[in-house]
């Protein structure tokens, strides 16, 4: 006897309801308080820490919405992001919600937390989500609180449910885990080379202007209509500003798939820099930060909200280690313009003196931090194939087609 019953999903909820902005627009944000989560930080099955703004209890105490708590399922309402989903964990608390994302807060008697999201986050409900969303808003997408309570769901028993959870959230388990390691390997490169070019920099060494150094290279302007679905496999992938992780790093699964021409320049490969130039978010998290290209399996082209930063007269490893101290990327991000747009004009930056040690030394830096980059690499890849596993198993498992 089959035992699934299907709900909408404001029948298996305790709260469903979005957030508010705090007074004050981009004043109020400080490095302290309650975290206050915004789309940027909602990604489908995991949460970006990367980046988390923390208000002061001031502008706190005016935000609308009630506390998240662990165990909610965040969901994003409006713009590029809308559906996007995931579970929040522990590590953000206390914390509240922007206008842009809703709390869904799930009935345990009745559903797991982590089974809903899984739901949420399947390709079926996905396409349903952003079927509805399109054309709200004028010229954003946007999602209802009725449309989301009114979204039927098809649930087992609990003892079913967790079973399903379990087998997907182990994939999960194990992403998080080179996640972790990754960060850990990301540090001790910052480290190596804090310690070689901060802490013991040889007084004598030189500095030079950025535009003796690098060469900027612009990236590929598109329209919607060179664009192709990211599953298939037409055209080249496109590196876009989604792949720039807050305040800097690369953010693998975001890639657009480009159908137009490109100069051969606008190429890149593994072990390139890119560097936002455009942002839409009030601390500038974005606009003058840097990522290391990490290993493709394909040609990859990036967008004009990127540059690509060619070395001219130093090693690679070193820029990259240089431009990512957060120094650099707050002063960079302090050329950019614009209120409610920032962009940032490559050629501002030109005059800024940077450190010029020997290219001796630079390269020596450059074999002994490789490996790590390489060793991040290998545990990025692990991590794009354990979720092509986790997302070619969750519909047949939650009884969807593929």
């Amino acid at each position: 006897m089959d035992t699934w019953k299907t709900y909408k999903l404001g029948e298996i909820c305790l709260k469903i309801g979005s957030g508010s902005t705090p007074r004050g627009g981009s004043a109020v944000y400080q490095q302290q308080g309650t975290a206050f989560i915004r789309s940027q930080n909602v990604y489908n099955f995991h949460f970006e820490t990367n980046g988390l703004v923390y208000l002061g209890e001031k502008e706190a105490r005016h935000l609308q919405s009630v506390s998240v708590k662990e165990g909610d399922i965040l969901l994003n309402i409006t713009g590029d992001s809308v559906a996007r989903t995931c579970l929040v964990p522990s590590i953000v608390l206390p914390a509240r919600v922007s206008q842009h994302v809703m709390i869904v807060r799930i009935d345990p008697t009745i559903a797991l937390p982590k089974y809903i999201s899984f739901v949420l986050a399947s390709p079926s409900v996905q396409r349903f989500l952003l079927s509805i969303a399109v054309g709200r808003g004028a010229s954003r997408n946007a999602l209802t609180k009725e449309q989301v309570a009114n979204l039927s769901i098809s649930l087992p028993p609990l003892e079913e449910q967790e079973r399903i959870a379990g087998v997907l959230g182990a994939y999960d388990d194990l992403i998080a885990v080179n996640e972790r390691r990754m960060a850990l390997l990301e540090e001790a490169a910052h480290r190596l080379f804090h310690d070689r070019f901060v802490t013991h920099a040889d007084p004598d060494w030189s500095r030079r202007p950025l535009g003796e150094v690098i060469k900027f290279v612009r990236g590929r302007s598109y329209t919607s209509t060179e664009l192709e679905e990211p599953t298939s496999d037409k055209g080249v992938l496109l590196i876009n500003l989604k792949n720039l992780r807050p305040f800097g790093g690369y953010l693998r699964g975001e890639e657009k798939r480009f159908l137009g021409k490109w100069r051969e320049d606008q190429c890149v490969e593994q072990g390139d820099i890119l560097m936002g130039v455009t942002d839409m978010t009030p601390e500038r998290r974005l606009v003058g930060h840097v990522a290391r290209v990490p290993k493709l399996q394909e040609r990859a082209v990036f967008s004009m909200d990127l540059v690509k930063l060619e070395p001219l007269a130093c090693e690679k490893e070193f820029l990259f280690g240089f431009l990512s101290q957060p120094q650099c990327g707050k002063l960079f991000s302090a050329f950019a313009n614009g209120a409610t747009v920032s962009h940032l004009r490559p050629d501002t930056l030109v005059d800024e003196p940077v450190l010029n040690p020997p290219l001796a030394v630079q390269r020596n830096y450059g074999q002994q931090v490789q490996p790590l980059y390489e060793a991040i690499d290998v545990l990025a890849a692990q991590n794009a194939l354990l979720r092509a596993g986790r997302d070619k198993l969750l519909p047949r498992l939650l009884r969807e087609e593929a």
